[in-house]
């Protein structure tokens, strides 16, 4: 019997595996921390640090299609949150330029709000060497970017800051984790 769950054990983990997997493709967060530069909110104080995510899908539809810029639509993805507040706007596009020149050749990610400032993540490299295209990108590395400025909304006030680091997890990370509650009881059906 013993023998017969160690064989199958690895197939059933590689079918389990593959389903979280396929689920996750579509979605991508953005996992990030911001020193505050200057608060209104009484919430986030200057000189601090705090932890926040977003998530967006990666098949966004287009709303500006362009070959250097494009705007997509990310009005369904929900709000940015910071240190567990959620803003008070909810994202509603992203823009992606690849070697676009708007004073200057630059690459550029932003998720923005309605509004275009009240809540937006912002990165650009005037190098133009951190995108390869203007398809939604799947992963971001901070270090490809020369300006990295955090702007959100919050039920009491305006938080600005720079973004100090950014993740994306790999989906079979989240896999894993996912199937850490499976390893659990199998290890203690065993003892």
């Amino acid at each position: 019997m013993f023998v017969r769950k160690m064989l199958f054990a690895p197939l059933i983990i590689l079918g389990v595996m593959s389903l979280p997997l396929a689920a996750s493709a579509t979605t991508i967060t953005l996992q990030f921390t911001v020193d505050v530069g200057a608060s209104s909110s009484p919430t986030f104080v200057s000189g601090q640090s705090y932890a926040g995510t977003f998530s967006w899908s990666d098949t966004s539809s287009v709303v500006t299609p362009g070959t250097t810029l494009v705007e997509y639509d990310a009005s369904g993805t929900g709000a940015i949150t910071l240190g567990g507040v959620a803003s008070s706007l909810p994202i509603t596009s992203l823009l992606v330029a690849n070697d676009h020149n708007s004073g200057g050749v630059r690459d550029t990610f932003v998720l923005a709000s309605a509004d275009g400032s009240s809540s937006r993540i912002w990165l650009d490299d005037t190098t133009f060497s951190a995108l390869s295209s203007v398809s939604v990108p799947s992963a971001l590395n901070l270090s490809d970017w020369n300006f990295m400025r955090f702007d959100i909304a919050v039920p009491d006030g305006q938080v600005f800051g720079t973004l100090t680091s950014i993740t994306v997890p790999e989906p079979g990370v989240v896999a894993l984790l996912a199937l850490l509650p499976f390893f659990a009881r199998c290890a203690s059906r065993n003892r």
